[in-house]
């Protein structure tokens, strides 16, 4: 393990046990999980403190909180109109990428090869060849690589910070919206703004597998004809 790995560590680890101690109480209380619902119940009323709580979930979010982030996207989704709700998930969602992202900067490569080890995935999205840039961030969003591990990443090899964020954002809108709209019909779950929240996010899986199938196909046919 090098300095850098081991400082990177320590401070990872560092950050983590503070932000459990902040928020094991809640925690118990609520077995280990939250739910929009149970969420929204230590929100306040007033709209500006119930934006500023959000927005520092998310940043707990950053530091691999286990909440699931489509918890807190929902969850502006029910506070607050969906423009403002939308826009509280793009700033809450640039918070929750760019913490790991230093993470994996200060880390560098050789944490770069030991996730390319660990999830092949990234090995094969490297190999089609979309750059350092923001296509390869916004691919990574799209295709549901896990949030941390691919923002380390994308640190670790040394990707700028400004297509890095910019990807990031893009791959990630389609998600933040659908379940922002969820969020906001979530007393009626028959409700068309409900299912037109579900039925985007099925369709936004599916046509991420289908793109990522057909650019593996083209890298596989490139590599033959390089042969």
């Amino acid at each position: 393990m090098t300095i850098a790995e081991g400082k990177g560590k320590w401070l990872w680890s560092a950050a983590l046990l503070c932000v459990w101690a902040a928020v094991i109480a809640l925690f118990l209380a609520n077995h280990g999980n939250l739910t929009v619902r149970q969420l929204l119940d230590y929100t306040p009323e007033e709209p500006l403190k119930a934006a500023f709580i959000m927005l520092g979930l998310f940043c707990l979010k950053s530091l691999d909180f286990v909440m699931h982030s489509g918890v807190l996207y929902a969850a502006d989704g029910v506070m607050f109109p969906f423009p403002v709700a939308l826009l509280l998930n793009m700033l809450g969602a640039a918070i929750m990428v760019t913490a790991p992202y230093f993470v994996g900067r200060s880390l560098g490569a050789p944490v770069a090869r030991r996730l390319r080890a660990k999830y092949p995935k990234l090995n094969k999205i490297d190999g089609l060849r979309l750059g350092k840039g923001f296509l390869t961030a916004m691919f990574l969003r799209v295709a549901s690589t896990p949030l941390t591990i691919a923002s380390i990443y994308m640190g670790a090899t040394d990707m700028s910070f400004g297509p890095y964020l910019a990807g990031s954002l893009v791959g990630l809108i389609p998600v933040m919206a659908s379940y922002a709209l969820m969020g906001m019909a979530a007393d009626d779950p028959s409700s068309p703004e409900f299912l037109a929240g579900a039925g985007a996010i099925a369709v936004t899986t599916v046509v991420s597998i289908a793109v990522y199938a057909l650019l593996l196909r083209r890298a596989a046919r490139r590599a033959q004809k390089a042969q």
